[in-house]
């Protein structure tokens, strides 16, 4: 936990999460149109713990620790389940986290799918674990909470009814459970937690969206192909492929069934991979490949005799050590693997850089990521000429998004303003006024409104743009 702390990003430097932690600091305006909401109908819980956690901390940087903390305790929950599940040892665990890389990763900055994460491994665990119908209950309610947390995670109900399934051997268990899951979430259409026709209207703008993206300039099939090669580790891939291979050649007529009954309901989460952008949406199947893992770990401590065994454990161990300081990256020509220990390969992402190893330089790599940002040195010199400023008007013109110049007056200066005690007022549609001591910035996304042309007619009123403010910036 200390570590993902550390390295973590609490400045907003990703994009989407700067979109997302700005609109918690007015959600109510956000609510009722007056502001944008990124994506609000997908991820409705993480906007109110978001606001919560700001109305009582004042800071967004409770809001920030959120992914860290999640994925710390993703991690804990994780080892907790596994040495239960399979009595493993620390350095077990180990290798098996090492496949799945990204649920470190996404602790560096904050999304709400790290959070529905840890919800849904609680979930899973609860039905592998846990016995009697309190489990049951515990582990619907957390799975219906990781929807609302974010969406994408109902892709995994399937799988998990097809894990009580098998774990019950009623098929009543999985009427209580998926009653318990449609009931929560229909609740939370009911009290507009969700509200149907911004939802439908999300999700036509996130299609348009997802479709310009992958069609930009730079994201082809090849650029998506090594996305989604780095979604686990090359161990990862190895351990995977072969050890479920085994255990499946192993296990009996009932397990092997069962295995490919879950591994069948697992496939709607797979849907994103034809145009996949970043590999947190792969998490909602990064839940089943820990337990996988430690399924076959299992297999192959009872199945191989003691001195394979041991060759084995050391092998695994030796490569998850490896992986931890050096790359191995596939290459055309022989021996097809190119390991690079300092600097390794970056694979870009619409969330960031990733590798397929050296991951505690790939760390240290991706916590610098956007230190050097000119629009937030932007933002932090337009923060401080309010805070430095008697009695001036500014007027900021810009597009509400992290993805443009309008983000240095919309999210950094708005964000770094608001945790100094400066939180705005949205009085209109994109119109937030900010009153800094004896001075005022306004927020705008056009010029042409009666409100700001008559702040332009009063002695000092003065209109800036992001691409201003950047000239400002030494490149």
């Amino acid at each position: 936990m200390c570590v993902l702390l550390y390295f973590a990003d609490w400045n907003g430097l990703e994009g989407d999460d700067l979109n997302s932690v700005v609109g918690m600091l007015q959600l109510e305006a956000g609510l009722n149109g007056r502001l944008e909401l990124y994506r609000y109908d997908w991820q409705p819980l993480s906007y109110l713990l978001g606001a919560f956690l700001f109305r009582v901390f004042g800071d967004t940087a409770a809001i920030f620790a959120l992914a860290p903390l999640a994925a710390a305790t993703a991690i804990t929950v994780l080892f907790l389940a596994v040495s239960r599940y399979i009595n493993a040892s620390i350095p077990i665990f180990l290798v098996i986290l090492v496949t799945v890389p990204e649920v470190a990763f996404s602790g560096l900055y904050y999304n709400s799918s790290i959070i529905a994460y840890l919800l849904a491994t609680v979930a899973l665990a609860a039905i592998v674990l846990g016995q009697g119908t309190p489990a049951l209950v515990l582990s619907s309610v957390f799975l219906a909470l990781a929807i609302l947390f974010r969406l994408d995670f109902v892709l995994i109900l399937p799988a998990l009814l097809s894990v009580v399934l098998f774990r019950r051997g009623r098929l009543s268990s999985c009427v209580i459970y998926l009653g318990i899951v449609v009931g929560i979430i229909a609740l939370a259409f009911m009290s507009e937690v969700i509200r149907w026709d911004p939802f439908w209207d999300t999700y036509l703008k996130s299609v348009a969206e997802i479709k310009e993206k992958q069609d930009a300039g730079g994201w082809d099939r090849y650029t998506k192909t090594m996305i989604a090669s780095v979604a686990i580790s090359p161990l990862g891939l190895l351990f995977y492929l072969f050890g479920t291979g085994f255990l499946l050649t192993v296990s009996p007529t009932k397990l092997r069934v069962a295995a490919c009954c879950i591994g069948l309901c697992l496939l709607p989460s797979l849907y994103v991979v034809k145009d996949l952008l970043s590999v947190k949406y792969l998490l909602p199947l990064m839940v089943f490949l820990p337990f996988l893992a430690a399924k076959v770990f299992q297999s192959l401590r009872t199945h191989l005799s003691p001195r394979n065994w041991k060759a084995a454990y050391g092998g695994l161990l030796a490569l998850t050590m490896g992986l931890l300081l050096a790359s191995a990256e596939p290459v055309k020509r022989a021996p097809y693997i190119n390991v690079t220990v300092l600097t390794p390969r970056q694979i870009v992402t619409h969330d960031g850089p990733r590798s397929w190893g050296a991951y505690i330089s790939q760390l240290l790599l991706i916590s610098k990521t956007g230190e050097n940002d000119r629009n937030v040195a932007a933002g932090k010199a337009l923060t401080e000429r309010m805070i430095d400023g008697k009695d001036e008007t500014l007027v900021f013109v810009g597009t509400p998004s992290a993805f443009s110049a309008g983000s240095i007056g919309w999210r950094h200066a708005q964000m770094n303003l608001a945790n100094k005690g400066f939180n705005g007022t949205a009085l209109a549609e994109n119109l937030v006024r900010i009153q800094v001591n004896g001075s005022t910035l306004w927020l705008t996304d056009r010029i042409q409104r009666q409100q700001i042309a008559e702040i332009l007619d009063s002695p000092g009123g003065v209109v800036v743009t992001g691409e201003e403010l950047l000239s400002a910036i030494p490149q």
